[in-house]
C-alpha cells in the first residue's frame, strides 16, 4: 500500500485573522475558500450536529492546512499533553525570525529556538493556541538527530 501525507484541519475562531497569521509567519496563501461548511459532510464530520460554518484552505511550500472556522469559540486551549494532535511541524529558513513573526502577530511562544543535534527547533502556538514546530532543516535531519541520541544512549547501558 502506499500513502501520503496530505493536510492538517485545525479549528480557528475567524478564518481571516489566522490566514494573515500564517501568511505572516510562514508565508501561506489562501488557495481555496472560505466556503460554508454545512449539509450531509458538515453533518456527518460534527457527529450529526448541524453546526454551520466556514473553511478554507491555506498553503505554504508543499503543505497545506483547512482552516476550520465553527459557531462558538474554540475555547481555552487544552495544556500539550492534553492534547489529543500536538503539534504539526513547518520548516522555515529562519527560526528565530519566524519567532518573531509569531509574537508580532498574536501567537505565543512555547519555547525559544533550540538547538537539536544539527538543526533548530521552537514550539509556538498561533492565536488560537494551537501549536506548531518550526524547524530550520528537513524532517530527514531530525529523524538523523533522533537516531543518533537514541544510539548513544543504547551505548551508555
Amino acid at each position: 500500500m502506499t500513502s501520503v501525507y496530505n493536510h492538517v484541519g485545525i479549528r480557528v475562531s475567524s478564518i481571516e485573522r489566522s490566514a494573515a497569521f500564517y501568511e505572516a509567519v510562514l508565508g501561506a496563501k489562501v488557495v481555496l475558500g472560505p466556503w460554508p461548511f454545512r449539509g450531509a459532510t458538515a453533518r456527518a464530520a460534527m457527529d450529526g450536529e448541524e453546526r454551520a460554518g466556514q473553511v478554507a484552505v491555506i498553503g505554504f511550500g508543499e503543505g497545506f492546512i483547512e482552516l476550520f472556522e465553527l459557531p462558538g469559540a474554540p475555547g481555552e486551549p487544552l495544556s500539550y499533553v492534553e492534547q489529543s494532535l500536538l503539534h504539526f511541524a513547518a520548516t522555515v529558513d529562519d527560526v528565530p525570525a519566524a519567532v518573531e513573526r509569531v509574537r508580532a502577530n498574536g501567537g505565543s511562544v512555547v519555547f525559544e529556538p533550540t538547538p537539536v543535534g544539527s538543526y533548530l527547533a521552537s514550539y509556538v502556538r498561533d492565536p488560537d493556541g494551537t501549536t506548531f514546530e518550526l524547524l530550520d532543516a528537513p524532517f530527514s535531519s531530525v529523524i538523523e538527530a533522533i537516531r543518533t541520541r537514541l544510539e548513544a544512549a543504547a551505548g551508555q547501558r
